[in-house]
């Protein structure tokens, strides 16, 4: 049940993404995006587990990269895996989205990085976007630094498995000596951990 919440909740906002779109109306987008970074002070970085169009687009791709067997991913170099890499990309995309509104020159900015995210998913690792490139993520990581709320494991009681940091896509899972703990400025809060754990110690909860 959860999970189909979470999947229509997607789809809504991937159709209203693209309705804005269409309509050239992609401030209003920005406002949803602003309102859940103010959000995620208390809530976490739901907007990339629920909301983010380009995490809604990838998922498919790396879902059917995966049930196809495909190879890969193809190795990122180490210098785009820098912490620097994913604020270069946020000034980047905000210096042309200024410039756009600035001049009323319409610009792709966003549906580009729909489809750089989904040309990522096939080729190279989910993860790579999300902690290196991803510009929406540079910001929620600042605002999403001590949540309220947040996915965590229950440490007294974690088996040590480490079947969620396999399922998180944003590497956001450290190993301790004799349990595992969630990075939560890099949490996605798509559940996937939560789903996933055999023995149910890992919850979305206040902190």
């Amino acid at each position: 049940m959860h999970k189909r919440i979470q999947i229509l909740t997607q789809i809504v906002f991937i159709f209203l993404f693209v309705g804005l779109i269409i309509m050239n109306q992609i401030q209003i987008w920005m406002g949803v995006f602003a309102v859940t970074l103010l959000l995620s002070v208390f809530f976490s970085r739901f907007y990339c587990g629920w909301i983010c169009p380009i995490n809604t687009v990838m998922k498919p791709f790396a879902w059917v990269k995966r049930k196809l067997k495909i190879k890969g991913p193809l190795k990122v170099p180490k210098i785009l895996k820098r912490p620097v890499v994913r604020y270069l990309s946020l000034i980047g995309i905000a210096s042309i989205l200024a410039y756009s509104l600035i001049n009323k020159q319409p610009i792709p900015v966003l549906p580009t990085l729909v489809l750089i995210g989904a040309l990522i998913a096939i080729l190279f690792n989910e993860t790579w976007f999300h902690r290196s490139l991803c510009p929406y993520g540079a910001l929620l990581k600042l605002s999403a630094k001590k949540p309220k709320k947040a996915v965590g494991i229950d440490e007294d009681n974690c088996t040590n498995c480490g079947i969620c940091a396999r399922v998180c896509p944003s590497d956001a899972v450290d190993k301790l000596e004799s349990s595992h703990r969630i990075d939560v400025s890099e949490c996605l809060v798509c559940h996937e951990c939560i789903r996933n754990c055999p023995t149910n110690v890992i919850h979305y909860q206040v902190r």
